[in-house]
């Protein structure tokens, strides 16, 4: 059985999902590697990309606040500064009770956790890819591992397992472990509203990285029976006035429709409608499919996989609303 290694580093490439109008282009070759075939699909290239430095391990330390400004009289006995050893610069001032976890030490523990897993025969990592992205100068990282080997399918569609893992710097975000889906045939990542447990954990003194090995470990095991959610999405009808209701609220930003972002969203349901049929299984695709491959303005494109991981997060918390109830 193969392990997953420590690092393997995204490569270089033009490949971007999100970097189209998915309201006006066809939803045809939206990835010219996707292909509903895991024996066939080209994940290399699914890792591959050029808007991100994939060197999620640099150097970085954290001291007193007070020792960057010794000398200046400026008194900041309540704070720490977080730097890029690398880069030479400041990623981040957080109060003394923030506790810095290292990317390296995060993805190591969860390499660890995972393999431990395999060998218990909890997850098949045959295969596996991991892709990295470096964001917002340093403070963030997005980590995300698929899993060819661990597939559901749906009416003749495949989906992979996708785990996603992110820590930050920056004081940002919280350190996230969340498990879900990865549609094949689309390159669409896959959500399932509080079907699929996420962790999302403060860096503070109480946090330990230990803590991620029994989230794990439940995710995994719910992601396995996410199939007969998924299923019933797909054996689930969807009238179309039904489906204008679900477009409407999510095409709603507070309390204004953007009619938009409404007949870009129809046109797409129009679309998924006659390839999958009326039902939630079609909604689903139309909402994750404007969520991974949807355009990202061109002055955030080097931040695009976090804003797509937000897209996919609204999806999922709209996904609890009474109009999602099947």
């Amino acid at each position: 059985m193969s392990e997953l290694v420590t690092f393997l580093p995204a490569k270089k490439t033009t490949v971007f999902t999100a970097n189209r109008d998915v309201f006006t282009d066809s939803t045809e070759l939206a990835n010219t590697f996707a292909e509903n075939n895991p024996a066939t699909f080209d994940w290399d290239a699914l890792i591959k990309d050029d808007r991100t430095n994939s060197n999620i391990f640099f150097d970085v330390a954290i001291k007193p606040l007070s020792e960057l400004l010794a000398g200046t009289g400026i008194q900041a006995p309540n704070h720490q500064v977080i730097v890029d050893m690398d880069s030479k610069t400041v990623i981040h001032t957080p109060k003394n009770q923030y506790k810095l976890t290292k990317h390296k030490d995060a993805y190591d523990t969860a390499n660890n956790i995972i393999n431990e897993l395999a060998t218990e025969g909890l997850i098949n990592i045959e295969g596996a890819v991991i892709k990295d992205s470096c964001l917002y100068k340093g403070g963030r990282a997005i980590r995300e591992y698929f899993f060819p080997n661990e597939l559901i399918k749906i009416n003749g569609d495949y989906i992979a397992m996708r785990l996603v893992i992110i820590n930050s710097y920056d004081g940002s975000t919280n350190f996230s472990v969340q498990v879900g889906g990865f549609r094949l045939v689309c390159c669409n990542g896959i959500v399932s509203g509080d079907k699929i447990v996420s962790l999302n954990a403060q860096h503070s003194s109480g946090f330990e990285l230990a803590e991620i090995r029994g989230q794990l470990r439940t995710a995994i095991k719910q992601y396995k029976i996410a199939g007969e959610y998924w299923d019933k999405l797909y054996n689930t009808k969807l009238t179309d006035a039904h489906a204008d209701r679900i477009l409407t609220q999510f095409s709603t930003n507070n309390g204004s429709v953007s009619i938009n972002q409404f007949n870009g969203f129809t046109r797409l349901w129009m679309q998924h409608k006659k390839d999958i049929g009326a039902n939630y299984w079609a909604m689903l695709q139309v909402l994750t499919y404007w969520a991974t491959h949807h355009k990202v303005k061109e002055r955030s494109q080097l931040n695009a996989p976090f804003l797509v991981y937000q897209r996919q997060n609204e999806i999922n918390a709209f996904m609890q609303s009474k109009l999602w109830n099947v």
